[in-house]
């Protein structure tokens, strides 16, 4: 699957461990399903996210 970078929300921070909410404006992106990495370190996981305006 490949896909274009729409948006980086987070970058280049260095947060201590715990547990972090993150809001995402949406109203720039276009209606769809969207793939979500994050990467902590040497691990990494995606998520999906639905848009519906």
């Amino acid at each position: 699957m490949m896909g274009v970078k729409m948006k980086t929300v987070l970058a280049e921070e260095n947060l201590s461990d715990g547990k972090y909410s993150l809001v995402v404006e949406t109203a720039s992106l276009p209606a769809g399903n969207y793939l979500i990495r994050m990467i902590s370190g040497a691990q990494a996981s995606v998520v999906t996210m639905n848009v519906v305006h």
